[in-house]
C-alpha cells in the first residue's frame, strides 16, 4: 500500500481517477482534492457540507454529490471554486453517482431515492425508486441500461433490531424487484467480469458473492 496524501481532519468519502489526477471528496468541510505531484490541491470547496460522491460529467469537468443540502455540483478539476449547482433534491445527502452510457444514476439518503437522467445527461430528474428511511450504500450497472443496488436497514440495537439488506434489480423500464435479502449489513457491491455480483458485508468476514445470469 502506498500513501498518496495525508489530509488532517478530513474524512475521505469518495475517490475517482481523472485525467487531471486522483480526486478525493471529503467532509466535513466539503472539499474535493486533486492529487498528483506535490501537495494535494483543493479544486472544489463548499463549507458546512461533505462531498459524498464523484462522477465524470457528460460535458466538461466532473460532478460531486453533497450533503446535508443534497446538491449536485459540476466543477473543473483544473480550477478552484464552489462549482456550479446543477440540481438539489428533497433529501439530506446525494450519496451515490453512477454514469452508465448516456445516463446518470443518482441515489440520495434521508430519504433514500434513486433518480435517472432523461434529457440532460448530467441531471438525474426521473424518480425510479423510493426506499424511504433505509439506506442505499451501493449500486452498479447491470450492463443493459438497468441497475443493481443494495438497500440497507441498519437496525436499532436499542430495540434489538439487527441489520438487514436487500439486493434489488431495476430494469430499463418497470419497477425494482428484490432478488435477495438477509440479515446482513451489506455496504458494497461490485460486478465481476464473468457477471458475478460481489457483496461486501461490514462487521463480518469474507466477501460473499452471487452469480447471476
Amino acid at each position: 500500500m502506498v500513501e498518496l496524501a495525508t489530509l488532517p481532519g478530513e474524512l475521505v468519502l469518495a475517490v475517482a481517477d481523472s485525467d487531471e489526477g486522483l480526486l478525493a471528496g471529503t467532509g466535513p468541510e466539503g472539499r474535493v482534492y486533486r492529487m498528483g505531484e506535490g501537495e494535494p490541491a483543493v479544486v472544489l470547496e463548499r463549507p458546512e457540507a461533505s462531498a459524498w460522491a464523484l462522477e465524470e460529467s457528460a460535458r466538461d469537468g466532473w460532478l460531486a454529490g453533497f450533503g446535508p443540502d443534497a446538491a449536485l455540483v459540476r466543477f473543473d478539476p483544473d480550477e478552484t471554486g464552489e462549482g456550479e449547482v446543477l440540481s438539489t433534491y428533497e433529501a439530506s445527502v446525494v450519496r451515490k453517482l453512477l454514469r452508465d452510457d448516456d445516463h446518470l444514476w443518482l441515489a440520495t439518503q434521508g430519504p433514500s431515492l434513486i433518480f435517472q437522467s432523461t434529457d440532460d445527461a448530467d441531471v438525474p430528474d426521473r424518480l425510479r425508486y423510493d426506499g424511504g428511511a433505509n439506506e442505499i450504500p451501493a449500486m452498479v450497472s447491470d450492463g443493459s441500461g438497468g441497475l443493481w443496488f443494495v438497500v440497507l436497514n441498519p437496525g436499532d440495537p436499542d430495540q434489538f433490531e439487527v441489520p438487514s439488506s436487500q439486493l434489488l434489480h431495476l430494469p430499463v423500464d418497470g419497477s425494482a424487484e428484490i432478488v435477495w435479502e438477509g440479515e446482513l449489513a451489506i455496504m458494497s457491491l461490485a460486478r465481476a467480469a464473468d457477471g458475478a455480483l460481489l457483496l461486501g458485508e461490514i462487521g463480518a468476514s469474507p466477501v460473499s458473492y452471487t452469480h447471476l445470469t
